[in-house]
């Protein structure tokens, strides 16, 4: 049973490293709340691209998935969906850290302007709920996936995936 403290919390980020279950709380804890639920939109034109390991192709991603992830939220705040409680399986703060692994300095430059710039429209979440997962259980649950695209996509190395989590 979710207690009347959760409902005191209007917008409620799930966050935490690939294959976590983020999506999958994120969409249990709407259900169970009604809540308006806003998911992480993982369609990105460069990924392909980026794990061929293009030049230029990481600046590309990281740009396209900020702008996507400035949007859902401004979008929201703007039709006053939090009037009501709402869910989202992502922090805004989190494509910072893809942007620190992924970017040589000069890209890292340009984007930190722009994530400045975009970070003081997008609402701070009123809670934060964090999962972790060994690594290896990550990297398990990442092979395992069949239809999603960006597990299709994208298969991390250990390494990365340890760094990243």
């Amino acid at each position: 049973m979710i207690s009347s403290a959760v409902l005191q919390f209007r917008y409620i980020a799930i966050e935490g490293p690939i294959g976590a279950g983020k999506t999958a709380l994120a969409e249990r804890l709407g259900a169970r709340l009604d809540a308006t639920l806003v998911l992480e939109e993982n369609e990105n034109p460069f990924l392909a691209d980026f794990y061929a390991d293009r030049p230029g192709a990481a600046l590309q991603v990281q740009l396209f998935y900020l702008l996507n992830r400035h949007r859902q939220p401004t979008m929201l705040r703007q039709a006053d969906l939090f009037s009501q409680v709402t869910i989202s399986d992502y922090l805004f703060d989190k494509d910072k850290s893809f942007a620190y692994l992924n970017l040589d300095d000069n890209e890292l430059f340009i984007y930190q302007r722009l994530f400045d710039l975009l970070a003081r429209d997008v609402p701070a979440p009123d809670l934060v709920v964090y999962l972790q997962s060994p690594t290896d259980v990550l990297l398990r649950r990442i092979h395992s996936r069949r239809m999603d695209a960006e597990a299709v996509a994208f298969q991390p190395d250990n390494e990365y995936l340890r760094e990243l989590n």
